[in-house]
C-alpha cells in the first residue's frame, strides 16, 4: 500500500508540474494566454524551452573566471549563489516592455502634437 502511495504521489506531483508548464512560462510565470497578443511569443516559451538559454547562462558562469566578468555576470552569479530570483523577469517579458514603450511614446507625442497645437493658436 505504501510503495502504491509513494508512486501515486510522485505521480501527481509530476502531472501538477507538466499541467504548469503547458499554462505558464517557466521563467517568467506569465500565463501562455497573455503571449496570445504576441506572436510567436508562447512558442518560444513553451515546455520550459526558454528555461535553458538560463540554466546555459549559469553554467557558462560557473566555467568563466570571475575575473573576467562583466557587470552583469557579477550580478547574475551573485544572484545565483545566494538563490535570489530577482534576475528572472517574473510577471514580464520583452515583447511586452517594447509594447508598453512604444505605447508610451505614441501617448508622449501625441500630447507634443497637441502642445504645439495650441501654442500655435496663440
Amino acid at each position: 500500500g505504501q510503495i502504491i502511495d509513494a508512486f501515486a504521489e510522485m505521480r501527481d506531483k509530476f502531472q501538477e508540474a507538466n499541467a504548469d508548464l503547458e499554462r505558464k512560462c517557466f521563467v517568467s510565470s506569465v500565463d501562455r494566454f497573455v503571449f496570445q497578443d504576441y506572436a510567436g511569443e508562447w512558442e518560444k516559451r513553451k515546455n520550459g524551452k526558454f528555461a535553458w538559454n538560463y540554466l546555459l547562462y549559469f553554467s557558462h558562469l560557473r566555467h568563466k573566471d570571475p575575473e573576467e566578468y562583466n557587470g552583469m555576470d557579477h550580478f547574475a552569479s551573485k544572484a545565483f549563489d545566494e538563490e535570489l530570483v530577482s534576475l528572472l523577469p517574473i510577471g514580464v517579458f520583452v515583447a511586452k516592455q517594447r509594447t508598453e514603450q512604444r505605447d508610451k511614446e505614441s501617448k508622449f507625442e501625441s500630447q507634443m502634437n497637441q502642445m504645439q497645437t495650441q501654442l500655435a493658436r496663440m
